[in-house]
């Protein structure tokens, strides 16, 4: 049998196929894609940078909002010890335990916080200066008035004298610490004295250092101390004009105090130091001085110790029972009433002449006795620490008798000055020690 070997199919030629899985993609497909990857990333960039500047501007509003906390505290806290001690209101608005400098104007002694002294910092244009003056950080001690603790050079026109003080107190026993009495004999050139009688008749001395002795018996002292002049100049000077001289009826002593005074102000200042066409970058700042002078005292010689950053508005007003009833009218918020109703001080620009004076200071102090001042109604407006390109604030019209549409305060209604977000924040405060 003859086989025939198999046949072999003979070979084909195939064209090489390509599966749709392998395709790339067009031009037209890759642009699109590109395009929309843009978009989805520009969206993204954007809603950050949406995002990033919410964050900035509650930054900066939790900041302005916690500098107007801050400072109202310190005003609240200061003011409430205004009178500590027994030193009284007397004439406003140049009080003694309070005291107020309205609607600092734009040039003139008064643009300065030392009044006169042009070296000394500026006050913020169109702001008030409020002065505390009592027994700050000082205890209050006490004397026996029946003791002989007060001794006077000469009883009828005295111009020194000493005072003994005792820890603990000789008939109660209550304890005293003497540390402020003894580092102020010690350590002050002026330090002043608050003297107040059993029938609370009081004046304000300076602390003679060379007529002290506070190291025989640190808890058994005698402060030796200065009496002024009403038409004298010098620092004690000031200090016993504050009650109009020695007073004849004081001849014994229940209790003295370190007198202090404060002021706080609104300085005035620039991005660039000395050039004022920088940016303005306002503090409120608290100064102390000798009572009554134009004295840095010399633990504050900059005048400047800082209590908030970027407040641009500093303006009190005085709450005056004028009726005796025990309740204090407001007629710039109560429409029915009537300008010669209204109980309070530099609420309102009717209350003013054009140097921010009272215009009726008679009325605000009752003939043959100190002013009820009640109530303190302290106003500080504050800014975000930059500006929001994005925001404008609404105009500024007025707050309290600071009118914004005229004079230097105006400024603040310019555009780039409306970047900046503000707030506004009043507090009565009720004037216990008074």
């Amino acid at each position: 049998m003859i086989t025939h070997p198999r046949s072999v199919p003979s070979a084909r030629c195939t064209e090489p196929h390509t599966s749709s899985s392998e395709e790339g993609f067009s031009l037209i497909e890759t642009l699109v894609t590109m395009l929309l990857l843009v978009g989805v990333v520009a969206g993204a960039l954007d809603l950050f940078d949406g995002s990033n500047k919410l964050a900035r501007t509650g930054t900066h509003v939790a900041g302005m909002q916690q500098a107007l906390r801050s400072g109202q505290y310190e005003l609240i806290r200061m003011v409430r010890m205004a009178g500590r001690g027994g030193i009284q209101q007397g004439p406003l608005p140049e009080g003694l335990a309070v005291a107020i400098r309205n609607n600092t104007p734009t040039s003139g002694d008064e643009r300065y916080i030392s009044v006169g002294d042009s070296d000394s910092p500026q006050v913020l244009a169109g702001t008030d200066v409020l002065t505390v003056r009592g027994a700050i950080a000082s205890s209050i001690y006490q004397i026996n008035p029946l003791g002989g603790g007060l001794i006077l050079d000469a009883p009828q026109t005295p111009t020194s004298g000493s005072i003994r003080v005792r820890n603990p107190h000789p008939t109660t026993g209550v304890p005293q610490d003497l540390t402020l009495l003894i580092e102020a004999v010690e350590n002050e050139t002026h330090a002043a004295l608050l003297l107040v009688s059993p029938l609370d008749i009081w004046t304000v001395v300076e602390i003679d250092r060379t007529a002290s002795d506070v190291t025989s018996d640190p808890a058994d002292i005698q402060i030796g101390f200065k009496i002024g002049a009403v038409t004298g100049t010098t620092i004690v000077d000031y200090f016993t004009q504050l009650s109009g001289g020695f007073p004849i009826g004081l001849r014994s002593a229940a209790h003295i105090a370190l007198l202090e005074e404060y002021r706080y102000y609104v300085r005035e200042e620039y991005a660039v130091e000395g050039d004022d066409e920088s940016a303005l970058v306002p503090k409120l700042v608290k100064a102390r001085y000798y009572p009554n002078t134009e004295v840095p005292h010399p633990s504050d010689p900059a005048l400047g110790a800082e209590v908030s950053d970027n407040v641009v508005d500093l303006q009190v007003a005085l709450g005056i029972d004028l009726d005796g009833n025990g309740s204090i009218i407001d007629g710039a918020v109560e429409p029915t009433v009537t300008l010669r109703d209204d109980e309070w001080l530099f609420n309102s620009q009717d209350d003013v002449n054009e140097d921010g004076d009272p215009i009726d200071p008679e009325r605000w102090n009752p003939i043959g006795s100190a002013p009820d001042l009640y109530y303190l109604r302290i106003n500080t407006l504050a800014r975000t620490d930059r500006p929001d390109r994005g925001y404008l604030a609404p105009i500024l019209t007025e707050v309290e008798d600071n009118d914004y549409s005229s004079g230097e305060h105006d400024r603040f209604n310019d555009t780039d000055e409306r970047r900046y977000r503000r707030r506004l924040l009043s507090t009565v405060v009720d004037m216990r020690n008074l």
